[in-house]
């Protein structure tokens, strides 16, 4: 039945990433056109279909904000899919880097049916609604992630999960020196308003420079292309109550009981 079903957001985005390092996402206007330019919904209702929210933010719903969750006090609208706005940063963005055609791009992903299918289909989007070609490649694991720490890679797949509840788990991976940033983006400010909010045990004050960092990250930069947010999908009867799911979608029965 339907107020069986119970769909809730939890710690895990998935997203790609770009070689700001490597033409031609060295230009933020041509990351920036090439993430508006897909149909998240479409991904989320034909190819996963698991209840997946689209995500135009970083951090995901289900991480503990200032009182609520911070996605609920934090809007993710840093961008918006324009395919008219995409083509016209696309034609900016190559004007800035003195192209008349597009560099080879290249997208790679893990070995993965899913990532795969994900893959293909933006793919294609991307051929469709701003005239690019990209090529797929699939590597195996281990080269994966090599070719991703040493910036071998023009946009790639990734995704992140909390390791704890609290948007740092997600801001501090971009910092200039962070073992996690495979990107090449090295940003002052950006390292600044994370040390601040670790220096700082007002936490109105941490949500507030953690709020600014993902700006910077994702709306002024667009150093990651989130696709879509995870979600815990799950059958409750009316009759079992108290049943918590935490953030990170699991079944927590310790106070359950049936009524």
């Amino acid at each position: 039945m339907p107020d069986e079903l119970k769909i809730k957001g939890i710690s895990s985005t998935y997203f790609y990433i770009f070689n700001t390092t490597q033409e031609p996402f060295d230009n933020v206007n041509i990351r920036k056109a090439f993430a508006m330019a897909i149909d998240r919904q479409a991904i989320v209702d034909k190819i996963t279909q698991g209840g997946q929210t689209p995500a135009f933010g970083f951090v995901p719903p289900g991480i503990k904000g200032q009182k609520d969750e911070y996605r609920k006090e934090v809007a993710d609208n840093y961008f918006q899919e324009n395919l008219d706005e995409a083509k016209k940063l696309l034609e900016q963005g190559m004007k800035e880097k003195g192209y008349t055609t597009l560099p080879e791009v290249t997208l790679i992903h893990n070995s993965d049916d899913n990532h795969k299918k994900i893959a293909l289909a933006i793919a294609d989007m991307w051929k469709n609604n701003l005239g690019v070609s990209v090529k797929v490649q699939n590597q195996e694991w281990g080269v994966f992630l090599k070719n991703r720490s040493n910036l071998d890679y023009q946009v790639a797949r990734s995704g992140w999960g909390a390791d704890y509840n609290d948007p740092m788990t997600y801001i501090d991976m971009w910092t200039s020196n962070s073992g996690n940033n495979d990107t090449g983006f090295k940003n002052e400010e950006y390292d600044k308003l994370v040390e601040e909010a670790y220096a700082t045990d007002d936490n109105a004050k941490r949500m507030e420079l953690m709020s600014k960092a993902e700006k910077i990250l994702v709306q002024d930069n667009q150093i990651v292309m989130p696709i879509y947010y995870y979600s815990s999908v799950s059958l409750v009867k009316p009759w079992m109550k108290n049943i918590n799911i935490d953030f990170k979608g699991d079944l927590d029965f310790t106070r359950a009981y049936v009524e």
